[in-house]
């Protein structure tokens, strides 16, 4: 199966970029076409090889000076640095807005490693987890322990070589066998199925006999829902929920996993109900979490290295203060399903622009999670721009989150602006029914015609330049 949406259509007529005030960024739409399930294509690679293991960990190549400059307090000068939350701070009065500036904001930093808890992990490596281990909710994440240990390659080879007995077991336990080399030359089912089989091992604290039936439970669950082929056919909903819940999938973090940007803010399930069922919905994120396995391995092939993991931004722009019981309860469903069936999936989660009423919500949210899945999680108010460009190049984030990317998406405006401007809409697969109802703020207007007519005035110069060459041209002939 070829997935053509990866592939960027044919440019508009007179669509020109001034690349000297735009920063490229490589998103969804720039991704190549490829089979992910050819075995012949390099997706997955070997991850019991410890200079695999310690590239995946790294930074990728493209990103060191950017990384380099941030941790030095720089950015690249390619763009004036924005305040951060941008233009939506002019509406935070509406319904409720961002934490206030200077306001305490809770973060998960990890702990100092130290040799003393190098040589501890390098002494229980080698052992599975214990009947204690596995209910112990404070145990830490292994892919956060190993990222922790990226210079110490004997702590990270114990790791491996733990990792490496406990999948072979597992894959035995579960009667799994290896495609023949014949069929996989590549060693690209084999890596695979190794890669899926880590993440139900570290979701259960390498407890070979839980992860087993987890294991099983989900490929009955995939199986019964035919997941496998969910993505062969286009969502009939996908205008309505960009209307409704403007979202987009928006470059990698460092170290190359995708990033997903939503404005979670601007949702109002109850307005969303009224076109879909809340199964809908839960089937919407289905969609998304196919997806962006596959973006996964798309990034993977690209940059040479297993990216398992994405990150996410949730922006809570305009969010009500009252909390929606059917949102409630459709969170709930998403959640149990990830936990359950998607596990090891989230590099880090961000929630940005968060009111302080989302605090003691959040204390309600906190059971429904994992211990390793709540420490990825950072709820943040208007001062998030430094923590976002510490997980992701300035280069792959919106000018708007504080990042210097421009990039155009297919909604006319760049890369998830601050409000897209649904009011004026006039697509008749988008009724007025499904329209946002936060409309933008005269100021934002402003903005936006602004730099529509920036870039007309760039268009028309660069059109006079080329007539003017063209009669040079011709005259020289003459």
């Amino acid at each position: 199966m070829v997935f053509g949406w990866f592939k960027r259509g044919a440019a508009a007529p007179g669509a020109v970029e001034d690349e000297a005030i735009r920063s490229k960024v490589r998103t969804i739409a720039d991704e190549v076409c490829i089979d992910i399930n050819d075995p012949t294509i390099v997706c997955y690679y070997d991850p019991f090889s410890l200079e695999q293991r310690k590239k995946d960990m790294s930074v990728c190549d493209q990103f060191k000076e950017e990384r380099e400059a941030v941790q030095r307090g720089e950015l690249p000068p390619t763009l004036e640095t924005p305040t951060a939350g941008g233009a939506d701070e002019v509406a935070q009065g509406e319904e409720g807005g961002a934490a206030a500036d200077g306001e305490e904001e809770p973060t998960s930093p990890l702990p100092e490693w130290t040799e003393e808890a190098s040589k501890d992990v390098e002494a229980t490596s080698a052992t599975p987890a214990s009947p204690a281990d596995e209910d112990d909710e404070d145990a830490e994440d292994p892919a956060l322990l190993a990222a922790r240990i990226a210079g110490d390659d004997n702590a990270i080879q114990a790791l491996i070589n733990k990792e490496r007995g406990l999948t072979e077991e597992l894959r035995q336990e579960l009667g799994l066998e290896y495609a023949s080399e014949s069929e996989d030359p590549l060693n690209q089912k084999k890596y695979k199925m190794q890669l899926e089989l880590l993440r139900f091992l570290r979701a259960r604290k390498y407890n070979v006999k839980r992860a087993a039936a987890m294991w099983t439970a989900a490929q009955a669950w995939r199986k019964e829902l035919d997941m496998d082929n969910l993505l062969a056919t286009p969502d009939p909903n996908q205008k309505m929920f960009q209307c409704k819940c403007p979202h987009t999938n928006h470059g990698v973090g460092y170290e190359g996993n995708p990033v997903y940007i939503e404005r979670t803010g601007m949702v109002r399930v109850n307005e969303m109900l009224k076109v879909v069922t809340e199964d809908q919905v839960v089937g919407r994120h289905l969609r998304y979490m196919e997806h962006t396995a596959d973006r996964m391995a798309i990034h993977s092939h690209m940059l040479g290295r297993n990216i398992t993991k994405g990150i996410m931004i949730h922006d809570l722009a305009h969010v009500r203060y009252a909390v929606e019981t059917a949102g409630l309860r459709i969170f709930k469903r998403t959640v149990s399903v990830d936990q359950s069936y998607y596990p090891e999936r989230l590099h880090h989660a961000f929630i940005i622009n968060a009111p302080l009423s989302l605090r003691a919500a959040w204390k309600a949210v906190q059971p429904l999670l994992d211990a390793n899945t709540s420490r990825k999680i950072e709820i943040l108010g208007s001062n998030f721009k430094d923590r976002l460009l510490e997980f992701i190049p300035p280069s792959q984030l919106p000018r708007h989150y504080g990042g210097l990317c421009e990039c155009s998406h297919e909604n006319g405006d760049s890369c998830m602006p601050p409000l897209r401007d649904f009011m004026t809409a006039t697509d008749a697969e988008a009724p007025k029914d499904w329209l946002p109802i936060i409309a933008r703020t005269p100021a934002q207007l402003e903005e936006v015609a602004a730099r529509k007519a920036a870039e007309a005035a760039f268009r028309a110069r660069l059109e006079e330049e080329v007539i003017a060459a063209n009669a040079a041209t011709t005259t020289k002939t003459e």
